[in-house]
């Protein structure tokens, strides 16, 4: 896992392999917004250690497709997060879901979504 920081958002991401000869993905897996830093004890020491990484104007030049996902009602990584995540990622796919930040256990459309997006 990789943390993006930037403009008071941290990015937590992976990457994921789709079938061979596709190229790579990038699909978001959580984020919080403020300074982890600042807020002790939220995250393991190996993502705290990260927190200086700061890559928010590099994204733009992202060229694999980006699937932003997340909930409705996230308090943790908020819609307005993720909506400044997809306006600084060309093409990126940003799609909410009913929930928080659980939204993958909370909404049963939300699996489904993102493996059908991996295989597209």
């Amino acid at each position: 896992m990789s943390l993006l920081r930037g403009n008071g958002i941290n990015l937590y991401y992976e990457t994921a392999m789709p079938a061979a000869g596709k190229g790579e993905k990038l699909l978001f897996i959580g984020g919080t917004g403020g300074d982890l830093r600042t807020r002790p004890n939220v995250f393991d020491s190996p993502l705290a250690a990260r927190a200086g990484h700061d890559t928010w104007e590099r994204l733009p030049a992202l060229r694999m497709p980006v699937l932003l996902a997340g909930g409705r009602f996230d308090g943790i990584a908020p819609v307005d997060n993720l909506t400044a995540l997809a306006d600084q990622i060309p093409g990126s796919t940003l799609q909410f879901f009913q929930g928080g930040h659980l939204f993958l256990i909370q909404d049963a459309a939300a699996y489904p979504y993102v493996i059908q997006w991996l295989k597209s």
